[in-house]
């Protein structure tokens, strides 16, 4: 009978090797996946982490750019202006005082402008046609009258030489350049047979301004223009310079030009036209600069708390988590937030307080609407006009709960009795107040104490804008008091300080700064995001970045023990083969003499 193939202890199957490649595959991946995907799991959460965190620091960065406008000053300065007639415009720089003024524009500032009473056929039309040279003086009505009001000064006057065969062109040219801007020279075309004319402008405006000619040989002698015989012309005026004249609140102001900007400390006034009429203008403060910063800071506000909200969930019913659900500084961030924003000031307010709108109701009842508000979800409503409101009501107060408050106590030092009763004089360097010297007085033996505790008030007083220091009278009227108001040191000092009365020594002011909203979170902002080792996003940026790190390495060192170990198994895999190999060419045989015998016996 014949014997069928069979496997020896079925590691062959009709002669075939079960020690394949594809064995070892497999049990590879059983491998990796028990030893590597762990790994690779907590590694995609890490990443993860890294991409939300990443997106955490930007909508911190909005929140804190959006936080910062009302940290600063600068947004409360903001300041808008409204003009009743097109006279004028105003413009008023950021911390002008709130207020309102009447302007009349009454003469328009002008420039001195003249023509050549002299036409010529075309540009290159000779100017001088003499053989001697001539010199055109130009002279400013400003240096006229200041030489005819002074012996001793020298008339001024810009003086062009034409030379012989000079053209129109270049008389043009050499008295532009010769003025250096202070004067423009065209050529005009006036039309007629002659139709060139020299048109001459100064740039300035004002009445000093105006524009005089003359004409002289090369012997310096004055030539009247009106002799045809010696190629002289006159300049007629096209438009006589003046000074502008308008009223300020009923008062009559005069400048040499149309902007005035020394009128109103930080204002400026653009004279239009004139005109009857007073414009009426009104310097305020930019609401709507605020409320739009404002809406800005809320919009970064819920943008962020949304995004916490989403990177720290946790849905109970698909146990779905954020990133950093359970992570106590994520967590805690939307929470510190609201208590700074809703908490109450070291006056005891507010934002509820202060930035609210109370209105009755058609049955008289009292209702109030807030600037800000929290909706279900968590997000904050903001109510611009409720805000607006508040700020015009009590502008101050507000700035002082957003921003904060610095509280300064000027310095002050208070004299003794100055002394009578004799002759005393004092020579500058006998007393110093902040390291300048202050002198030339004297106490007269005639004057009370009182009148020589005068005469020390009004020496300090005239040094006060070099040492920032003032004296006032003290409450009996014999001492001085030295004060300021910006609470920088007083410090006195010399050799003769006691014997005018003075005390010897350094007086200080205090400074108190009360930290408001907005500054308070900034600092907060700041210490999250800020660019500090120890600031929360570098220090969770650290930690994932090693966790990356750590996670990386026992991946590869698995893989290494994996590799290692597969490549040990292929080499003892590739010998069974060969021994298998050989035991099934040895079964094979005795396979064959088994059949041989089976078929003689049969």
């Amino acid at each position: 009978m014949a014997v069928g193939s069979v496997s020896m202890l079925g590691v062959s199957l009709s002669g075939q090797s079960a020690l394949t490649a594809d064995l070892i595959d497999q049990l590879r991946e059983a491998d990796k996946s028990v030893m590597i995907k762990p790994f690779e799991t907590q590694l995609t959460t890490v990443y993860q982490k890294q991409e939300d965190q990443k997106k955490l620091v930007t909508a911190l960065d909005s929140f804190r750019s959006a936080v910062s406008a009302f940290s600063s000053g600068s947004s409360y300065l903001k300041r808008s202006v409204s003009v009743s007639s097109d006279s004028v415009s105003v413009s008023a720089n950021d911390g002008v005082d709130i207020q309102s003024m009447t302007l009349q524009v009454t003469q328009m500032a002008r420039n001195s402008v003249a023509q050549s009473d002299k036409g010529f056929a075309n540009e290159n039309d000779t100017v001088n046609a003499g053989i001697s040279p001539l010199t055109l003086k130009i002279i400013r009505k400003g240096d006229q009258d200041a030489f005819d009001n002074d012996e001793t000064t020298t008339l001024k006057s810009l003086d062009i030489e034409i030379k012989s065969g000079m053209t129109l062109s270049e008389l043009r040219d050499a008295i532009n350049e010769a003025s250096d801007g202070t004067l423009s020279a065209t050529i005009l075309n006036v039309g007629g047979s002659d139709p060139y004319s020299l048109v001459v402008k100064s740039a300035k405006t004002g009445a000093a301004e105006e524009l005089s000619f003359a004409w002289s040989d090369e012997n310096g002698v004055a030539i009247d223009p009106d002799d045809n015989t010696n190629n002289a012309f006159k300049f007629n005026p096209v438009q006589e310079a003046q000074d502008a004249q308008f009223t300020y609140n009923g008062m009559t102001i005069q400048r040499t030009t149309n902007t005035i900007s020394d009128l109103i400390s930080g204002v400026t006034i653009e004279l239009k036209k004139e005109d009857t009429n007073v414009a009426n203008v009104s310097i305020s403060r930019d609401l709507s600069s605020l409320s739009e910063q404002m809406q800005a800071f809320v919009d970064s506000y819920n943008e962020l708390t949304t995004y916490l909200s989403e990177i720290t969930k946790y849905d109970t019913e698909t146990s779905e988590r954020g990133s950093f659900q359970g992570d106590s500084r994520i967590n805690s961030i939307r929470g510190d937030i609201n208590k700074i924003l809703f908490a109450n000031n070291e006056d005891g307010k507010n934002i509820m307080d202060l930035l609210t709108r109370t209105s009755l109701d058609i049955e008289g009842n009292e209702s109030s609407a807030f600037a800000f508000s929290l909706a279900e979800n968590g997000s904050l409503i903001f109510d611009q006009r409720t805000f607006e409101y508040a700020l015009e009501q009590d502008p101050e107060g507000i700035e002082r709960l957003l921003r904060g408050v610095t509280d300064v106590t000027g310095a002050s030092a208070v004299g003794k009795s100055v002394p009578s009763g004799s002759d005393v004089d004092f020579y500058l360097g006998d007393v110093y107040i902040n390291g300048v010297a202050i002198g030339d007085f004297s106490y007269k033996a005639g004057d009370s104490a009182a009148q020589n505790a005068q005469a020390l008030m009004a020496a300090i007083n005239q040094k006060t804008s070099e040492t920032g220091v003032s004296a006032r009278i003290g409450g009996l009227g014999d001492n001085v008091i030295l004060y300021n108001s910006t609470g920088d040191t007083i410090e006195v000092k010399g050799t003769r300080a006691e014997e005018a009365g003075l005390p010897i020594g350094s007086f200080s002011g205090t400074t108190t700064t009360k930290d408001g909203i907005f500054t308070k979170l900034d600092s907060y902002v700041d210490k999250l995001n800020g660019y500090w080792e120890d600031a929360t996003m570098t220090l969770i940026n650290s930690q994932l970045t090693s966790e990356v790190t750590s996670l990386t390495d026992s991946i590869q060192k698995a893989l290494d023990r994996i590799n290692a170990k597969y490549e040990v198994m292929t080499t003892q895999f590739a010998s069974y083969n060969a021994l298998i190999s050989k035991y099934e060419a040895s079964f094979t045989a005795i396979q064959q003499m088994i059949e041989q015998a089976a078929n003689a016996n049969s």
